[in-house]
This record gives structure tokens, C-alpha cells and sequence, in this order.
């Protein structure tokens, strides 16, 4: 099992959010000699949001370049998180902000290119 916790209100309020990775691929060959990386979770019973969560990352070696894609397909869970739903917009984007950050800081002299150059 996989756990990811949330803090809220400033971290006066944690939620733990219970999770289990689907799927996981790992150098899948690509066309242009590419690579590609992935790996998928999904919410469990007792998590305020139901749904799932994609990590894809592929390298294009004519290119140079590694492209990161996170993709989230949610909804609230419960009567509690189909409430609190509307409002965790920004603690999601924070939290993939947070995912992509942390492989972008993982790798050495990678920048990052995309919303806002994603920090």
C-alpha cells in the first residue's frame, strides 16, 4: 500500500489519503529509439478523493529532452470529500507541483519548462 498525506489550514489539519500503485512500467522502447517510464496509483477505501494519478516520464535522445506527465482523473469520495472536493483545487496543484519538483531536483542540471516553469 502507498499512503500520501495532506496538510492543510497552514498544517493545523492532516489528512491521510490511502493509495495503491496499478501499474508500473519501466523503459518501455518507444519509437526514435525514445524511453519510457510510468507509474500508476489509485485511491483506496477511506481516501477523501476516488480516482487515479499517472507519473509518465520519456526520453527522446535525438531531442535530448525527458518530458514528465502527471495526469489525475478525480472525483470527492464520501460525503466529506464530495463536499471538500470544490475547494482542493489548490492543494492538488500544489501536491503535482510538489511531485514534479522533486524528480526535476533529482536529476542533475535539469530545468523545467512548462506553467509557470512548473515552480
Amino acid at each position: 500500500g502507498l499512503v500520501t498525506f495532506a496538510k492543510a489550514l497552514g498544517g493545523a489539519m492532516w489528512v491521510v489519503n490511502p493509495c495503491r500503485q496499478v501499474y508500473s512500467d519501466v523503459n518501455l522502447p518507444q519509437r526514435g529509439g525514445g524511453r519510457l517510464t510510468q507509474v500508476g496509483y489509485a485511491t483506496l477505501q477511506g481516501h477523501l478523493i476516488e480516482g487515479e494519478e499517472r507519473l509518465c516520464a520519456s526520453f527522446q535522445p535525438e531531442q535530448r529532452t525527458v518530458t514528465l506527465t502527471l495526469r489525475s482523473v478525480s472525483r470527492g469520495s464520501g460525503w466529506a470529500g464530495k463536499a471538500l472536493f470544490p475547494l482542493m483545487g489548490g492543494m492538488q496543484r500544489r501536491f503535482f507541483l510538489d511531485q514534479i519538483e522533486s524528480v526535476v531536483k533529482g536529476v542533475s542540471g535539469a530545468k523545467c519548462v512548462g506553467p509557470k516553469e512548473c515552480f
